[in-house]
């Protein structure tokens, strides 16, 4: 069991790509993401609260690995 789990492993670690980053087309870098004056956010995910909050949860953690 032991052996199947660092096989399975060394595997997972030797395939596993970097997360993707967004860039700005015309410079190819990060986007400035400022928020104005008053504003408190720059999305809202809306969901049900008792059926959506894992999936959201989820979007919203990709979302911060692609925006630095």
């Amino acid at each position: 069991m032991l052996v199947l789990f660092c096989v399975t492993t060394t595997y997972h670690w030797a395939t596993s790509k970097e997360p993707a980053v967004l860039l700005l087309l015309e410079n190819d870098q990060p986007p400035d993401l400022k928020l104005a004056d008053g504003k408190r956010w720059h999305l809202f995910l809306s969901h049900i609260w008792s059926s959506g909050q894992d999936q959201v949860a989820v979007i919203k953690r990709q979302m911060q690995l692609m925006l630095p």
